[in-house]
């Protein structure tokens, strides 16, 4: 907020959670990170995709810049607002909303450390940033909604968001 960074609170609040036969829920919330409540919905539509949605809620009145880091494993690029990678002949796409910038490049050095046992993280491992800056006041929200799923030969898949709904297909 207004060009300072905050200490990332320890740990989240969880505010719900479901475990169904064929979808997965959670809903947790960081309170007063940086002057906003960041609530994160997770919706799992088991063997088929993710939905994630972060709505950031102002406390404080000021200039936000929020982002979300997503990282991934494999050769990737970038098409617009959707991010591809590749690895070991399956897909990984994430297709997102409510950025106003995404890109997509190798992890620094210090984070590599973390997978370096990890056997499949070869070619290399991507950050993918969505950001987005605007003015705020208390109660005022800005919202990212993003899309996950696998592809391959074997199960192919294809889903995108609808832009103008923020909903998804």
């Amino acid at each position: 907020r207004n060009g300072m960074r905050s200490q990332m609170p320890g740990a989240a609040e969880l505010l719900d959670l479901a475990d169904l036969q064929d979808t997965g829920f959670s809903r947790t919330v960081l309170r007063d990170h940086g002057g906003t409540d960041w609530t994160r919905a997770i919706i799992w539509l088991k063997d088929e995709y993710f939905v994630i949605v972060d709505e950031v809620r102002a406390n404080k009145p000021g200039r936000f810049d929020m982002a979300c880091l997503w990282r991934t494993l494999g050769d990737g690029g970038l098409d617009g607002t959707t991010a591809r990678t590749r690895q070991t002949g399956a897909e990984f796409v994430l297709d997102g909303t409510g950025g106003d910038e995404t890109s997509i490049t190798p992890a620094a050095a210090p984070f590599l450390r973390f997978w370096q046992k990890y056997p499949h993280c070869e070619p290399h491992i991507n950050v993918i940033r969505q950001s987005a800056r605007r003015d705020l006041k208390p109660g005022d929200r800005h919202t990212f909604t993003n899309l996950f799923y696998a592809t391959n030969e074997r199960v192919e898949r294809a889903h995108t968001l609808d832009r103008s709904e923020g909903a998804w297909s």
